[in-house]
């Protein structure tokens, strides 16, 4: 079992950071561009919070959504959603559809429920005392 989720903000000046859990629980993050913290951190998430996530995945229908969303507009961020379970996997590419309307709205759900299920702020936001610390 896999999860990932990966966050490309392009010319939108958005947090640019890969997400990866595993069967296990394990969170590893790769901030990129746009964050508050640049390179790898890990992390956990419980196993009842693992078998909600993956509920969540399988009451969006996610197998049977489209394999890619694609605005016209140009200059959007990309999201990509992988989830791998069994001998099934499933990889969609969201671009600017959240700011669009081209994808469901059950994958900008699954999008927003994987980064705050491991909270993903605290690498691309930082907490307030920790960014006035960092503040140049």
């Amino acid at each position: 079992m896999r999860i990932a989720l990966v966050r490309a903000g392009g010319m939108t000046g958005l947090p640019t950071y890969e997400l990866a859990i595993d069967r296990g629980g394990q969170v590893t993050y790769e901030g990129k561009a746009g964050v508050f913290i640049r390179g790898r951190r890990t992390s956990r998430i419980g196993t009842a919070a693992m078998n909600g996530l993956i509920e969540e995945f399988r009451r969006s229908g996610f197998f049977e959504m489209q394999d890619e969303y694609h605005s016209e507009v140009t200059d959007e961020s990309t999201c990509v959603v992988i989830f791998q379970i069994g001998q099934s996997s499933k990889r969609i590419i969201d671009y600017g559809g959240e700011y669009h309307g081209v994808a469901p709205e059950s994958l900008f759900h699954l999008e927003k429920r994987i980064d705050e299920l491991v909270d993903v702020k605290k690498w691309t936001k930082g907490s307030v005392i920790r960014r006035l610390l960092h503040w140049k």
